[in-house]
């Protein structure tokens, strides 16, 4: 949660650095209720490696290897006591591997189809919000233009135009350029 300091300038000293409280409102709260539990899931988990610098390049590289190459270098080990015995590949380690992958990249490909599904409605939440915002705007410059229209009006149309920037200069129009010659194939 966010804290705000309080910058109050009294007649007897400095500004008072003591932090205002914020109100929490009904989503930051099912925001963080929501964190929580992922941070719950998270834990139960295991085997969770966080992406760093140092082992990027080396996953990057690993993770052209194919299936069927590991398959047969787990075999190998299982029917040679010889290279079981250097203790390289644990076969039973490797294919416990190989079962946690398959289990849990289901699960990556339904939070990805989350994070892309949330994404989308944050988006379309605010292209909601933006549309109804131009709306308004438009209505409130109509509004303006009346000569009765209260000074309250003129500002904010003012203050919103100033925000809107390039954007509300509409679209830019294309020059028009001079047709071309055809171009004739040139006879041998």
């Amino acid at each position: 949660m966010t804290t705000i300091i309080r910058q109050t300038a009294g007649a007897e000293g400095p500004p008072d650095n003591t932090p205002a409280t914020l109100t929490v409102t009904h989503y930051q709260q099912l925001a963080s209720d929501f964190m929580k539990a992922l941070d719950a899931i998270s834990m139960a988990v295991p085997k969770l490696e966080p992406r760093h610098s140092s082992t990027a390049a080396f996953v990057r590289t690993h993770l052209g290897v194919p299936l069927p190459f590991v398959l047969s270098a787990i075999a190998l080990v299982e029917q040679s006591p010889e290279l079981a015995a250097v203790g390289k590949l644990d076969p039973v380690a490797a294919r416990e591997t190989l079962q946690f992958i398959e289990a849990f990249r289901t699960l990556l490909g339904k939070v990805r189809i989350f994070e892309d599904t949330l994404a989308f409605s944050l988006d379309t939440l605010y292209a909601n919000l933006a549309a109804d915002a131009l709306q308004t705007y438009c209505i409130a410059k109509g509004v303006v233009r009346d000569a009765s229209s209260l000074v309250v009006f003129e500002s904010h149309v003012t203050s919103m135009k100033r925000a809107l920037g390039k954007i509300g200069k509409g679209r830019p129009r294309k020059k028009s350029e001079p047709p071309q010659a055809p171009v004739t194939p040139a006879t041998a």
